[in-house]
């Protein structure tokens, strides 16, 4: 019995190259996107890189549509013509910034006053998209601004270190988090911040009633408090 097997198309080696259009700097971590012009989704490949310069193996003898994909950068297609067979071949790429956008606003209680110290921190609602952020923090009028913010959509969570109000990712809903969408515009959006309700510290002690000694270890609940961990009621062991 004689077999034909076909091997597929010989190999050539793509050496990418990426730098930032205007500070010629690596973009960083970026996915990129391998497709075959007039194939199918089986012929496309992504792939995640976190140095500017990578080589790839490809088919030879067929063009590729590249797309490379990065955090604040615009999203480029790029097309390679079809390399020869065992062929290596340096292609380089620049990205342009999409820009950054900021934020300005008020942080504010449940009196509708402003309240300084509070930090306010941006968590993007894409997993995918992440960039170190540093927080914002109020003044004594309430008042405070981030920067250099890549175009993204954030959840906004505001805590106070002294304690004075609960954090608000522990007392709000998904849905009720103040949300944002950032875009590289001149002019910082402006919005007004609401804090969560102001904690307490509230001390029980049960005792026995005939004997009067201390009980050592009760079970609490707490009726229409909101708690994350337990829904509707908190519940614990108390020393």
């Amino acid at each position: 019995m004689n077999l034909t097997i076909d091997a597929g198309a010989p190999v050539g080696h793509l050496m990418l190259s990426g730098r930032d259009a205007a500070s010629c700097e690596p973009p960083g971590s970026m996915v990129i996107t391998m497709a075959r012009p007039g194939h199918g989704p089986s012929d496309t490949e992504s792939h995640d890189v976190n140095a500017g310069q990578r080589e790839f193996e490809v088919p030879s003898r067929t063009d590729l549509d590249l797309e490379m994909s990065v955090t604040g950068y615009k999203r480029t297609h790029f097309l390679v013509k079809a390399l020869e067979a065992g062929e290596t071949r340096a292609f380089e790429f620049a990205l342009d910034r999409l820009g950054t956008g900021c934020i300005t606003g008020t942080v504010l209680d449940d009196a509708h006053s402003p309240v300084g110290g509070v930090k306010v921190e941006l968590h993007p609602l894409d997993s995918q998209v992440w960039a170190a952020l540093p927080p914002g923090h109020s003044d004594e009028n309430g008042r405070f601004t981030i920067q250099g913010i890549h175009p993204a959509s954030f959840a906004i969570f505001t805590s106070k270190e002294n304690g004075e109000y609960i954090y608000s990712g522990e007392t709000l809903d998904d849905q009720e988090l103040p949300r944002i969408t950032i875009t590289p515009e001149e002019a910082c959006q402006n919005l007004e911040l609401p804090l969560g309700p102001r904690a307490a510290t509230l001390a029980v002690a049960a005792f026995d009633a005939q004997t009067g000694d201390r009980i050592p270890k009760i079970s609490l609940e707490f009726l229409k408090v909101r708690n994350t961990d337990e829904g509707e009621g908190l519940y614990g062991l108390k020393r």
